[in-house]
């Protein structure tokens, strides 16, 4: 309940990826197709010299690793010079810094948009608050709250909200100096 509840922030997150989220599926879509390209490149380059590179799923595990920065650039140049060189230049170029630069990107275009989206809007309310609200009015509109004390909050003298001879603009009359 408390997620539901206002946070400005996770509302702020759900906002952001809702925003981009065609944006950031079709480049999962091109992030994925590249990976497998250079998992197949680096399996067919390394897999028969190399035990991390055996089988697509322990190459993909290593070209992953290389995101967090475990990387063994040492045991690809022992084997192939000139190709493991190539290959890892290229790899790091492409998918770290160039693809992972795009995804920056297109989330800081999404927060941009959703912020100016937000400060045109005076007050963002939470799922709770909204739904209080709202229960609040109906049960009002059926039920008007019963007030205790009525003394000097009315501009006449005496008067009771549920007297039968006042008509309704003067009831609206009392309850919005109630209100006030």
């Amino acid at each position: 309940m408390k997620i539901l509840g206002y946070n400005k922030r996770f509302t702020e997150i759900i906002a952001v990826l809702t925003q981009a989220g065609k944006e950031l599926l079709t480049f999962g879509i091109l992030l994925v197709t590249l990976l497998f390209a250079f998992v197949s490149f680096a399996y067919l380059l390394f897999g028969s010299k190399l035990f991390g590179y055996n089988s697509l799923f322990k190459t993909s595990v290593s070209l992953v690793n290389t995101f967090i920065g475990r990387n063994k650039l040492r045991t690809l140049v022992d084997v192939s010079p000139m190709t493991a060189e190539f290959f890892y230049i290229t790899y790091v170029t492409v998918v770290i810094m160039f693809m992972l630069t795009i995804f920056m990107s297109i989330l800081n275009n999404s927060i941009t948009a959703v912020r100016l989206q937000n400060a045109k809007h005076a007050v963002m309310f939470g799922m709770i608050k909204v739904m209080k609200k709202s229960v609040r009015e109906v049960f009002e509109f059926f039920f008007p709250p019963r007030r205790k004390d009525l003394k000097g909050k009315f501009p006449f003298k005496g008067a009771v909200l549920s007297l039968p001879f006042l008509n309704y603009i003067d009831r609206l009359k009392m309850k919005r100096s109630v209100l006030r």
